[in-house]
């Protein structure tokens, strides 16, 4: 995924930025988290200058894709108000390509970008939660907590599983999972 640019100083900022984020997504998935960064600013199209302009280090590159993430998952469940069983598969197909980074940022536990990551999927849950019990899907007793180790389930499931393998495994493990939150 090499990308050749002609250098655009400052003004290319953003743009070094995205090339950089697609560029681990894709890295990190095919090769794991330990490739060396020089190879991410290559395939990127940037030197290891810009990288690390960007990205000081490998968590801070890691936590910037996982916000892209959440970002995209908080604007899906804003346009379409979802269901637990929705945010769990919507989780697990946006887990495809940053798999290989899970445990690295689950290891950062007292990290503040990953304590607020935990708080908005806690937010997106309890409104999902919600939906499910008035409608009465969902087991009273299943606390946010009940449904965000669910959710830290399949995406470990995920960081685990080759990318071919990925969905099968998810929808198996959800179906799963259902028997325990979904109401009779």
């Amino acid at each position: 995924m090499t990308v050749s640019r002609a250098n655009q100083g400052p003004r290319a900022a953003a743009g070094n930025r995205r090339a950089l984020l697609d560029a681990a997504r894709e890295l990190f998935d095919q090769r794991g988290i330990d490739l060396p960064l020089v190879e991410v600013a290559r395939a990127a199209g940037v030197g290891q200058g810009v990288l690390y302009r960007h990205f000081p280090d490998r968590l801070a590159l890691v936590f910037a894709v996982f916000e892209e993430n959440m970002e995209r998952l908080e604007a899906h469940a804003a346009a379409s108000p979802m269901t637990v069983r929705d945010l769990a598969f919507e989780v697990a197909s946006g887990t495809s390509g940053i798999a290989p980074m899970l445990s690295l940022v689950t290891q950062a536990t007292d990290d503040p970008r990953l304590i607020s990551l935990e708080e908005r999927m806690r937010a997106l849950l309890d409104g999902a939660r919600g939906r499910d019990l008035s409608s009465g899907h969902l087991r009273p007793e299943l606390s946010v907590e009940d449904l965000l180790a669910a959710m830290s389930m399949i995406a470990a499931l995920t960081a685990s599983t080759p990318p071919a393998l990925r969905q099968s495994r998810v929808e198996h493990a959800w179906a799963l999972l259902e028997k325990g939150v979904y109401a009779g």
